[in-house]
């Protein structure tokens, strides 16, 4: 409906005489368009009042492209965090690669017991076993099956020396004999330099890659007047936590069931387990302060 038309519906709703004369401040047809003209340009180009903020505009409305993609390079940036921390996590819990790892691969002696040692010393059954023949036989024992009291014997040694972080070890062999040693020196303030040991020496013969004969640490060649490590230190610390612990120790270091179940047992009152071991280590500290360590 264009001027004209509200105009002539302005009049027909309140019609006035013909005679009658408009007053004058009643605007003419013409005059009254001239006049909405004006007010409409005044509408659309005057000032805002003083003070008054200008509103911003609003922001155009994200694409569905835009939207989608948002979540993808936040999920993409996720990923990456994650395997860097996973990398960072790798490297610092990486197990420290052995120095006869190279040489014990080639098939050297020394070096694959190197490597036993050094599995067995911190409890590490699934690097160690692989290295033991199962008619591995001990010096001054009669023991039998490897297979059966191996593993018990590697997580007591574990449990109970795994926290001293060894020095530097010498794998040397095989000589006339046939045997291999390796010797590592241990830590000032660990339990087997404070009872006497400040090295220990591990001796085997290999066949095939695999020990075949055995000699616990701390007896010389043959000697079996010489006090082993079993004898100097782990009885006497047994003993010790039996002394504080007797219930305890009956239960952690039962001797009849480690019979029973084919593990190794060093008298009274040992038990060659994890179990075992866990038990007497928590009395370590103390007992190496009897002893002066």
């Amino acid at each position: 409906m264009n001027p004209d038309q509200v105009l002539d519906q302005i009049i027909q709703a309140n019609p006035r005489p013909a005679q009658a004369q408009a007053p004058g401040t009643v605007l003419t047809r013409a005059a009254l368009l001239v006049e909405l003209d004006r007010r409409s340009g005044d509408m659309q180009t005057q000032d805002k009042p003083a003070g008054q903020k200008t509103k911003p505009a609003s922001p155009p409305a994200s694409s569905p492209r835009r939207r989608r993609l948002v979540p993808a390079l936040a999920g993409a940036a996720a990923v990456i965090v994650a395997l860097v921390i996973g990398v960072v996590a790798l490297s610092s819990g990486q197990k420290r690669v052995s120095q006869y790892a190279d040489a014990a691969a080639a098939g050297e002696p020394d070096a694959i017991f190197g490597l036993f040692v050094e599995s067995y010393r911190t409890g590490d059954v699934a690097g160690a076993l692989p290295y033991v023949d199962a008619d591995l036989s001990v010096l001054f024992t009669n023991l039998s099956d490897a297979t059966t009291w191996m593993p018990g014997l590697i997580e007591f040694q574990g449990a109970l020396y795994g926290r001293d972080e060894p020095g530097p070890s010498v794998c040397e062999g095989p000589d006339e004999s046939g045997w291999v040693s390796c010797t590592f020196t241990e830590p000032a303030d660990g339990i087997l330099a404070a009872a006497g040991f400040p090295e220990t020496t591990y001796r085997g013969k290999l066949a095939d890659g695999r020990i075949v004969t055995y000699q616990f640490p701390g007896r010389a060649e043959g000697d079996v007047t010489i006090s082993g490590i079993t004898d100097s230190v782990e009885i006497p610390l047994g003993e010790y936590a039996a002394g504080i612990d007797p219930e305890g120790m009956a239960a952690q270091c039962d001797v009849a069931r480690g019979l029973q179940a084919g593990e190794l047992t060093s008298g009274f009152p040992l038990v060659k387990n994890q179990q075992c071991g866990a038990f007497i280590a928590g009395f370590l500290d103390d007992y190496l302060a009897t002893l002066g360590g």
